[in-house]
């Protein structure tokens, strides 16, 4: 949808008097316009965010030493590795998402009131797109521990504790015409606006989800569940660009 709509709005406005598109360069065009739209945050960036920023660069730090549990930075949006050393239960929170550790050691995202708890899958899982993903079971996370998240639209929200891999945030997902059933990964915003209990220690916040290289560290090999990859780039804007037509139709 974030690049549907735009490729929609642009033939309708042009029609066929316009430029065409061009496949090569569509995704750093809309990736260029949608980061400076005037007066939007599109891509829910940081104040501290440049244009020039690189991947491991550190937006924002916090410790519970600082006496304020009001960070002030809403949300956060794709390709983000957020680090947590946390001690016990907490909540961080923005206006339509939070991520909660409770006492028995759930790990749960909420966004717009759907709950997502991390759930066990392998490293590898999500990258195969030849296999549905099976039922997975919920990850019981250490109270004390440091927890990294790495989130981007393709890997979605990823999860390891302690530097061990353990799950992501899933989604159950109906098949088509009901015949096939899989959990498939969710990519979330980082809520950094305010921070509930006294579990969490302290935040570190930085730009990409890789190593600092620029190019997110997906695993080599797949293994087991379903996840729809780069080619259905074209199939997806179709889809977006039918849908939005019907509805301009029918105004």
């Amino acid at each position: 949808m974030r690049n549907g709509i735009p490729v929609v709005a642009a033939r309708m406005w042009a029609g066929s008097r316009g430029n065409r598109l061009d496949d090569k360069t569509l995704a750093g065009t809309i990736e260029l316009l949608t980061n400076r739209a005037p007066g939007q945050n599109l891509d829910r960036r940081l104040p501290s965010e440049k244009g020039d920023g690189k991947a491991g660069d550190t937006l924002l730090t916090w410790s519970c030493k600082e006496g304020t549990k009001t960070l002030g930075h809403g949300s956060k949006g794709m390709n983000y590795t957020l680090i947590l050393d946390t001690t016990g239960p907490f909540k961080l929170i923005s206006n339509d998402t939070s991520l909660s550790l409770d006492e028995g050691g759930n790990l749960v995202f909420n966004s717009d009131n759907w709950v997502y708890p991390l759930r066990s899958v392998t490293e590898g899982d999500g990258f195969d797109p030849g296999h549905p993903a099976p039922r997975m079971s919920r990850v019981t996370v250490p109270l004390t521990s440091q927890l990294t998240i790495k989130t981007d639209v393709l890997g979605g929200s990823r999860v390891w504790i302690d530097g061990k891999f353990s799950g992501r945030f899933e989604v159950f997902v109906f098949g088509g015409r009901n015949t096939l059933f899989s959990w498939n990964q969710m990519a979330l915003v980082a809520p950094l606006d305010k921070i509930e209990g006294d579990g969490l220690k302290s935040l570190t916040f930085k730009n990409g989800n890789g190593d600092g290289s620029g190019a997110p560290d997906y695993p080599t090999q797949s293994s087991g569940s379903n996840r729809v990859g780069s080619g259905s780039n074209a199939v997806s804007l179709w889809a977006c660009g039918f849908i939005l037509t019907g509805m301009y139709l029918m105004l």
